[in-house]
């Protein structure tokens, strides 16, 4: 059985190649401030047997004080080679509400230079419902180097950002704002303390919540309708 050529993966995928040596499973849950949740304790009571943790607020720019910021690619290729991981595996991230922080790292993976990076469609709690093994154990990490290609072209600064804006978006730019619709308006206060309400300018609102039903991607279909 062959991996996927989309990036997500299916619960009876994976559970069919649990057995690959080149396979990397990664617990990469994260949760708000406002969710009273604890991602890596719920980690150790409960993954994926092989998951590692990735630790998304460590694995970041620890220089500037933003949380989760894209990692300085020495910084994420050391911390991921301790985990066991090479740009060679075949890499399959989950979290455990369905998709939401996973694909942050798959991000993460794909801009420092990973290909064959997949994010399990529905997560933990599709992988459970449908029957498949967890456990609270723990295996050593295996040795791996993880070689960073990272392109600087992949991640845009707030400087870019304003010189789009500023230039009326030269190139037919779009801004996507993907949280919920009364953060975008401002109409609530931000999770985290001290951050201001509100937009960027002239950028558009595509709740990330809309994208999702029941833990699962929706179709491409619907997706493109949403775009439209």
């Amino acid at each position: 059985m062959t991996y996927p050529s989309s990036p997500l993966i299916s619960t009876e995928q994976l559970a069919a190649h649990l057995g690959d040596e080149n396979l990397r499973i990664i617990d990469a849950s994260w949760h708000l401030p406002t969710s009273n949740r604890d991602a890596k304790a719920e980690y150790l009571s409960s993954h994926i047997k092989g998951a590692v943790h990735f630790d998304l607020e460590q694995i970041a720019n620890q220089t500037i004080d933003l949380p989760h910021m894209v990692a300085k690619a020495n910084d994420f290729a050391n911390a991921v080679s301790k985990l066991g991981i090479s740009e060679k595996n075949n890499i399959v991230i989950y979290d455990s509400v369905g998709i939401f922080s996973a694909a942050r790292v798959w991000w993460n993976f794909r801009i420092m230079g990973a290909k064959n990076v997949f994010v399990l469609n529905g997560g933990l709690p599709k992988w459970t419902k449908s029957g498949f093994e967890v456990t609270d154990s723990f295996s050593n990490s295996k040795k791996a180097k993880f070689t960073c290609s990272a392109k600087a072209e992949n991640i845009f600064s707030a400087t870019k950002i304003l010189s789009l804006i500023e230039n009326d978006f030269p190139n037919g730019e779009q801004i996507i704002d993907v949280r919920a619709r009364d953060r975008f308006l401002g109409k609530v206060a931000e999770p985290r303390a001290g951050l201001r309400s509100g937009h960027i300018p002239n950028s558009k609102n595509l709740p990330f919540s809309e994208l999702v039903k029941d833990g699962l991607l929706i179709s491409p279909q619907e997706i493109e309708q949403k775009l439209l």
